[in-house]
């Protein structure tokens, strides 16, 4: 039965912690033939990608579930400046 889930069992039940890595996303990595990751990797790829391509922080921040704008800040904040220095650029670019 599908519910929507990214790795489901084969009866579509959430798939343990423990099994996650070792049954569904290391063969998905071998499979895809990219880098060797950890599942959390993708997260921060996800926001990082997201800010990268001008994404509001502020909807970054709720995607990930974030109690505050202030916690999202503090850990993808190194995206941010390259996202000003596009900011300034296309501003100079009206003018």
């Amino acid at each position: 039965m599908d519910r929507g889930r990214v790795f489901p069992t084969t009866v579509g039940t959430p798939t343990a912690r423990q099994n996650l890595a070792r049954r569904s996303f290391k063969p998905l990595i071998r499979a895809a033939k990219v880098p060797n990751i950890r599942f959390h990797d993708m997260r921060h790829t996800f926001a990082t990608l997201m800010l990268k391509n001008r994404a509001d922080l502020n909807t970054v921040s709720r995607m990930l579930g974030h109690s505050s704008v202030k916690i999202t800040l503090d850990v993808y904040g190194h995206v941010v400046p390259g996202m000003q220095k596009e900011a300034l650029k296309s501003l100079d670019e009206l003018f």
